[in-house]
């Protein structure tokens, strides 16, 4: 393969990525200034910039996935990880930052299992209850925390070195995977309103997106029925990372602007962490392919 059929994929992706961020931040802090409610952070009012963002956001995600698609049948993306490593100080610091944040996700989802628990202390503690309260979904994203992070800890350094080592361990890889489901119901316990969208809705949108990406890099980076699949990394990866860079953004520019953001809808740094990862891998294994095709 042709080095400039890479290069040309990338720099498009990347086209798309810098042009759409400036327009979905603006919407979303927009909307988290001045439409949103107190409490869990629904719609009080509507304009314009509810659907534009809504629709501007599907057509993004519709963008990144015909382009990886039709790249993919033209045989330009191919992101085959079990072949080797790829060397990347970037991608391994990036690494060591989400284990960091892993640890720390974990040492706050133990805290509020501990609190609630207290809270709950004089009720009969069932199933059902450790459910509706989201103490065993939270209780599970604290204990896979860190065994995503051993797995972000070692890709770090395989990154550094760029020996691919990792590649060999293959069950370190379903780690982040187990994590972030246990992660995507513990924020299904929370009030959402489909009718009155509020910030949850997009998050559980990039937590979607977030968990085909990690599947697919798990199948990748393994070596397990990998053969076609590397357009699904990228039509996943780019419009998660998108999403999380949204929200975290956002809500930061809510704060700079002296306005409270309700205790539901605060800035989560390992999600913008997250999204940093995602483009990196991409980042890495595509200027890999470019190489590799010169």
């Amino acid at each position: 393969m042709k080095k400039n059929s890479y290069t040309s994929l990338q720099k498009l992706l990347w086209c798309v990525l810098i042009a759409a961020l400036p327009i979905v931040i603006a919407l979303r802090s927009h909307h988290l200034n001045n439409l949103l409610e107190p409490g869990y952070g629904f719609y009080a009012s509507r304009d314009w910039t509810v659907i534009t963002l809504g629709a501007f956001l599907t057509v993004i995600g519709g963008l990144f996935t015909v382009l990886s698609f039709v790249n993919a049948r033209k045989g330009s993306v191919v992101l085959q990880y079990n072949n080797g490593g790829v060397k990347s100080r970037t991608m391994a610091i990036i690494s060591i930052a989400l284990s960091v944040m892993l640890i720390w996700d974990a040492v706050v989802c133990a805290g509020f299992v501990s609190k609630e628990l207290q809270n709950i202390a004089e009720d009969r503690i069932t199933f059902t209850l450790l459910m509706k309260t989201g103490l065993l979904p939270c209780l599970m994203e604290a204990i896979t925390a860190p065994l995503a992070a051993l797995f972000a800890i070692i890709f770090g350094i395989d990154s550094w070195k760029g020996n691919g080592s990792v590649a060999k361990r293959r069950f370190l890889a379903l780690f982040p995977v187990i994590w972030l489901v246990m992660r995507t119901i513990f924020r299904f316990t929370r009030t959402l309103s489909f009718m009155r969208v509020s910030e949850l809705f997009y998050e559980l949108m990039f937590l979607a997106f977030m968990l085909i990406f990690l599947i697919t890099f798990a199948q990748l980076y393994s070596g397990i029925n990998e053969g076609g699949n590397d357009w699904v990394l990228i039509a996943a990866g780019y419009p998660a990372a998108i999403i999380a860079i949204m929200c975290y953004v956002s809500r930061i520019i809510t704060i700079a602007l002296g306005n409270k953001l309700t205790t539901l809808v605060q800035p989560e740094f390992i999600e913008f962490v997250l999204a940093l990862f995602i483009l990196n891998v991409l980042r890495v294994r595509l200027k890999a392919k470019s190489k590799a095709g010169n």
